[in-house]
């Protein structure tokens, strides 16, 4: 039996071997926990900014971005190289209701750190494209979020859309204009409202936290004994 992180993933390998099993992977929850929303909206994203990545947040969420007249705040977690963070300023400087923040020496190891940055955001940004490799992925971004209870943005492609309730711990946004809308409707959104979304996203955990991945370990052991 072979372990696959994304659907798609069990798809190609399965022509290979038919033991292939689609285990979700989980994400390790620290009780980190969102339980406001901030007094500056804040929108955040978090990853390795290159590739697609950074092609999909250009493309989609910049310039919905760049379109909103309310006061935000930005958080851009895992620019590494100058020429990035150079470009993400001035991409913003005609923007003063924007305040950019791009921490710099992350330490990836450490999950506490991790975790209470990203229970930070008031809306996590997940922006995955519809590419082959984009799309083997195993929606961890988007589980990262929800984990912390924030709700996701997140284009409608696989594995995001395995773990996002559209309406209910997020949306998922195909353009920039879809972006646009919900982050809006973020914005404006009552402390009440904003936390039953907040809660639904935390409660989501349950769909791919370790008890769920044991689980799914465990019965896939036991259908490969019947």
């Amino acid at each position: 039996m072979v372990s696959a992180g994304s659907q798609q993933i069990k798809n190609h390998l399965t022509r290979l071997n038919p033991q292939i099993v689609h285990t979700s992977s989980p994400i390790y929850d620290l009780h980190i926990v969102k339980n406001h929303k901030n007094a500056c909206f804040t929108v955040g994203w978090i990853g390795g900014f290159g590739g697609e990545h950074k092609e999909g947040l250009i493309e989609l969420v910049f310039p919905a971005l760049k379109e909103l007249s309310f006061h935000l705040k930005l958080i851009i977690v895992g620019i590494l190289k100058t020429d990035d963070l150079v470009y993400v300023e001035r991409y913003f400087q005609d923007n003063s209701n924007i305040e950019i923040e791009m921490p710099v020496g992350i330490d990836w190891n450490d999950e506490v750190d991790i975790q209470k940055r990203i229970a930070l955001f008031d809306v996590g940004i997940a922006t995955l494209t519809n590419s082959e490799k984009q799309i083997s992925k195993s929606g961890i971004k988007a589980k990262q979020y929800l984990n912390n209870g924030v709700p996701v943005l997140s284009t409608n492609l696989p594995e995001n859309n395995v773990v996002i309730v559209d309406g209910e711990n997020g949306y998922f946004c195909n353009t920039s204009s879809d972006f646009k809308k919900r982050l809006t409707q973020f914005y404006q959104m009552s402390e009440v409202d904003y936390l039953t979304f907040s809660k639904k996203a935390r409660d989501s955990i349950r769909n791919f936290d370790h008890h769920k991945y044991f689980s799914d370990f465990v019965e896939a052991r036991n259908d490969s004994y019947n």
